[in-house]
């Protein structure tokens, strides 16, 4: 186990808006060294970094958010008032990425912990926050002067390991008034992406989304009849792939036989089947509305292809609504793949790579399904999509690939490679989640209408998009 023992004099506070742990922590000293709270005016002495934890950089739609994040924090700052005589607190902002060396991955807090930079280091208090998250800033030191700088609260090491976190409920996963007493909150764009002023543009998106379900002959009567009981229906375009081709359901035999485990060869096999069919060899660019232009001239060409397994749990409308803000904001000629983002051995951030969730869905761009089949060619001309074996883990052999041809990965934490109970309900309240994966040990029909299933027939005019009051708070 390796400890972030070189981490010395700072307190860390995390609102932790993300998929790491459900809940919001705060990790400072309860108490000073002698026992009582530190006064007020001490905290206007300290030094407050804000690490701005950006889902992607590489994607448009996020680097928007995160400047919208660190303009709500700058105008504050800019505006804060401090008694007379005290020193106003010295206020910084930090992308995650500025804080470890090129090439980390920073889509969680270790690697940016264990780096060990300068601006963490000369801080007194340290706030992670997701790009989503809002805040009070006078309220939010009024908390930090309940704490002591100068007092360690915990080592956190790099299998996760936590002690002496304390809850506090004044950091709220959602506010709902402009009257409440949340000192920090998620905005409505955190529950779900909302980029469009009408249902009809989410629309068009889902008309371009092609769904792939990867299945095989034992599911068909099973598993794949809750797919298609369920959110197949919302999906216009769907395709399952199996080791049979079966003309009732329809299947498309894909030509690889099934396997018990990671099924790399048969989603390699998908992707080329899907480029084959789409014509993704045409270079795009985008049409106002985010589609793509080189689509216009047929019906059978699609902006995003979403790959999921059969036990996967989905919500097709909103997860247009998520891609429908990157068709908007990402050039079409640049790749992009969404996801729920993992990582394998990479920790520390310097080792191992991340990659997309296969049990949760991910969804590529024409651009990204472009590099993965006709550009597949790393340094010296070689093919990097190859698979160690049949049964190499596909998502996590999709992850080395996407690496290999530099196509980033963006996290969505709306996606979800596990069940709803396994998540804390706290956090499943603050969002419309997109996706859930596994149907052991529960009613996936029912878990589908509890979760996913929107009102109405149609379900992307039907989404609840917040109050007035709502998006006012957003931008404050």
């Amino acid at each position: 186990m390796t400890s972030l023992s070189r981490l010395r004099n700072f307190t860390t506070l995390i609102l932790s808006a993300t998929l790491l742990y459900g809940f919001f922590m705060l990790t400072p000293a309860a108490e000073s060294e002698t026992g009582t709270a530190a006064s007020p005016s001490s905290v206007l002495k300290s030094r407050v970094l804000f690490v701005l934890m950006c889902q992607s950089q590489a994607a448009s739609f996020h680097k928007q958010r995160c400047d919208l994040l660190r303009r709500h924090i700058e105008d504050q700052a800019k505006e804060l008032k401090v008694p007379a005589g005290a020193e106003t607190p010295d206020i910084s902002i930090a992308l995650a990425e500025d804080l470890v060396d090129p090439g980390i991955e920073t889509f969680f807090y270790l690697p940016i912990l264990a780096g060990n930079h300068t601006q963490l280091t000369q801080s007194d208090f340290v706030f992670f926050c997701h790009e989503e998250t809002r805040m009070n800033l006078v309220g939010l030191l009024n908390q930090l002067a309940q704490y002591n700088s100068s007092k360690l609260a915990s080592l956190i090491s790099i299998e996760l390991h936590l002690a002496n976190l304390t809850a506090l409920s004044a950091m709220c996963p959602r506010s709902v008034n402009l009257t409440d007493s949340c000192i920090t909150w998620t905005t409505e764009m955190f529950r779900l992406p909302q980029c469009f002023p009408n249902s009809s543009a989410v629309s068009a998106v889902l008309n371009r989304t092609l769904f792939a379900v990867k299945t095989h002959q034992a599911n068909f009567a099973t598993v794949l009849s809750v797919v298609r009981d369920t959110w197949a229906k919302e999906a216009p375009n769907i395709i399952y792939y199996a080791d049979v081709e079966d003309r009732e359901i329809p299947t498309v035999a894909c030509g690889v036989p099934n396997t018990e485990r990671g099924h790399c060869d048969k989603l390699n096999r998908i992707l080329h089947l899907l480029a084959e069919s789409n014509n993704v060899s045409a270079q795009a660019t985008n049409n106002a509305d985010g589609s793509d232009k080189s689509n216009s001239s047929s019906s059978a060409l699609f902006d995003w292809f979403v790959i999921c397994d059969d036990d996967t749990l989905l919500s097709p409308s909103r997860l247009a609504r998520l891609l429908a803000c990157h068709s908007l904001s990402q050039p079409a000629d640049s790749p992009l793949v969404v996801g729920e983002k993992y990582g394998y051995l990479s920790a520390d951030g310097w080792h191992g790579y991340p990659y997309p969730t296969g049990g949760s869905g991910f969804a590529l761009n024409r651009a990204a399904l472009r590099r993965l089949t006709v550009e597949a060619n790393g340094a010296g001309g070689i093919v990097v999509t190859r698979c160690g074996s049949a049964e190499s883990p596909d998502d996590m052999s999709l992850g080395v690939w996407l690496r290999s041809l530099s196509v980033p990965i963006v996290h969505s934490h709306l996606l979800h490679q596990a069940k709803p109970v396994e998540y804390s309900p706290v956090l499943l309240r603050a969002q419309l989640p997109i996706s859930f994966h596994k149907h052991l040990d529960l009613d996936p029909r029912q878990a589908y209408r509890d979760w996913l299933l929107d009102a109405g027939t149609d379900a992307a005019s039907k989404l609840d998009v917040g109050s007035a009051d709502d998006h006012k708070r957003d931008e404050l």
